[in-house]
C-alpha cells in the first residue's frame, strides 16, 4: 500500500486535539473555535472519549453559577504505538495523543529468523514499562509494526486468513492491544518517518536508503511513498553492480549487498566490527588501513554507482542515507555524493544532494505510527466521502 508523507488535511478530532493543546475548552468554546455545528463538534467528541483521548474537568464559575464543564487531554493516555524490527535490533515506542513520548524498549541480538520473537519481548517490556509509569493503555487506537522482510500486497491482502504472517502477527499484538494494527517492511516505516520529521521533511521527493545488515531503499514522488505494483519496490540491495562476481544469498550473483553492506564491508576488511573502522582509518600506520580503505573505497564506488541510476531515474530533491554503514564511517555520505556525480549528467542532477539521516532510534518506530496513522486516515477519507456522495454525512473532513 502507498502512504502520504505528509497528510493533506487534518481531521476534526485532530483539530480538536490541536486546539485543547493551547487549555481546557468548553464544547461550546469548541464549536466557536473551530466553525463546526454542536453535533459535528458532538460527534468527533464521542470517537475522542472512546479512546480516552480525553477527560471532563470542572472549573469554579465566578460568583454561585455552577462549576463550567470543560474538556482537556488525557496526557497519560497512549494513542498509538510503533514498532520497528531491524535484522540486528528491536525499538518500540508509545505515544500519547500530543505525540509525545510514553515509553520506548529495545531488543539487541536479533536471530536473522527470531524476529517473531524479538516483537513479542518489545510487547511485553512495553506493556511492563508503560504499567509501571502508570500510562493507561486500555484504548489504543492503532499499532504500526514494521518487519525486516518483504510484505507484498498479497500478503497484506490475505491479513485475515488464519495461519498467513500477517494474521499471526496480528494475533500476537492483539494478546496485548486488542486493536487496528498495520504491517509493513521496517524501511517503508523509516522512509515514511524520514519524510515526515527527519531530512526529509517538508519535501515532496526523496529516495531513502539504509544500508545497514542489508540494503534496501524506499522512494518519496510527489508526496507518496510507493510500494510498486506487488509491494516489493526498493530492492536495491540486489542490483548488479559492475565488477562483482560474489554469489549473493537471494541466488543472484554481484548483488550490492555483496559488496556494501556490513557483513560485506568487514570480510573484505577481514574484520569483525565495523565500529572499529573510525580508529584504524584515523592511523594510517595501522597494518589493516589499507584493507579497511579498499573495503570502504568498493563500498562507496557501488552504492555511489545504484544512486545515480536512481536519480536518473526518480530524479528526487535528495538521497539521505541511514543505517550501520554511514552512520559509523567517517565521510561516508560526502564519498557517495562525489563519486556518484562522476555517474550522472552534470548539468541536469549537479543540485542532488546526498544527506545523512536526522532521525534517532525512535524515528522509524515513530514512521511505523504514521504509516498506520495514514492507513486509517485514507480509510476514513474514503468513507466519508462515499456518505458524502450518498448524502449521509454533514463533514467532508471526516471525524477520525
Amino acid at each position: 500500500m502507498d502512504y502520504q508523507a505528509q497528510l493533506d488535511n487534518q481531521t476534526i478530532c485532530e483539530l480538536i486535539v490541536d486546539e485543547l493543546r493551547k487549555g481546557p475548552a468548553t464544547r461550546r468554546e469548541l464549536c466557536f473555535q473551530l466553525g463546526y455545528s454542536r453535533t459535528t463538534i458532538g460527534r468527533a467528541l464521542e470517537k475522542l472519549f472512546s479512546q480516552q483521548v480525553i477527560e471532563v474537568i470542572y472549573e469554579n464559575a465566578s460568583g454561585r453559577g455552577r462549576p463550567a464543564e470543560k474538556l482537556q487531554l488525557a496526557t497519560k493516555t497512549v494513542h498509538a504505538i510503533g514498532m520497528d524490527i531491524s535484522r540486528r535490533r528491536g525499538i518500540a515506542v508509545a505515544i500519547n495523543r500530543l505525540g509525545e513520548t510514553l515509553a520506548v524498549v529495545q531488543t539487541f541480538g536479533i536471530e536473522q529468523d527470531d524476529w517473531p520473537q524479538a516483537l513479542e519481548e518489545l510487547c511485553q517490556k512495553l506493556a511492563d514499562q508503560l504499567s509501571t509509569a502508570g500510562c493507561n493503555d486500555a484504548a489504543v487506537s492503532y499499532v504500526g509494526v514494521g518487519v525486516p522482510i518483504p510484505i507484498g500486497c498479497d500478503a497484506w491482502a490475505k491479513r485475515d486468513e488464519p495461519g498467513t504472517l500477517v494474521n499471526k502477527l496480528q494475533k500476537q499484538i492483539h494478546q496485548h492491544w486488542e486493536t487496528t494494527i498495520l504491517v509493513d517492511n521496517t524501511i517503508r516505516m523509516a522512509a515514511l518517518g524520514e519524510a515526515r520529521w527527519g531530512a526529509g521533511k517538508d519535501l515532496s521527493s526523496q529516495f531513502y536508503i539504509r544500508i545497514s545488515g542489508g540494503i534496501v531503499g524506499c522512494a518519496t514522488v510527489r508526496n507518496v511513498i510507493s510500494t510498486g505494483a506487488h509491494g516489493y519496490a526498493g530492492e536495491i540491495g540486489h542490483i548488479g553492480v559492475p565488477g562483482s562476481q560474489k554469489k549473493c544469498y537471494c541466488g543472484k550473483t554481484g548483488c550490492l549487498e555483496t559488496v556494501a553492506s556490513v557483513d560485506a564491508i568487514c570480510e573484505h576488511a577481514q574484520l569483525d566490527n565495523l565500529a572499529l573502522f573510525p580508529v584504524i582509518l584515523a592511523d594510517e600506520n595501522h597494518p589493516q588501513h589499507q584493507s579497511v580503505s579498499e573495503a570502504i573505497e568498493l563500498a562507496v564506488d557501488s552504492l555511489a554507482w545504484v544512486c545515480a541510476n536512481s536519480v536518473m531515474l526518480l530524479d528526487p530533491s535528495q538521497i539521505v542515507l541511514a543505517g550501520a554503514v554511514p552512520c559509523l564511517l567517517p565521510d561516508f555520505v560526502e564519498q557517495v555524493e562525489t563519486a556518484m556525480q562522476k555517474h550522472l549528467i552534470s548539468d541536469l542532477f549537479r543540485d542532488t544532494k546526498v544527506v545523512l539521516t536526522k532521525l534517532d532510534s525512535e524515528g522509524a518506530a515513530r514512521g511505523a505510527i504514521a504509516a498506520a496513522q495514514t492507513y486509517l486516515h485514507q480509510n476514513e477519507v474514503n468513507r466519508t466521502m462515499a456518505e458524502r456522495q450518498r448524502g449521509d454525512s454533514d463533514d467532508y473532513r471526516g471525524t477520525d
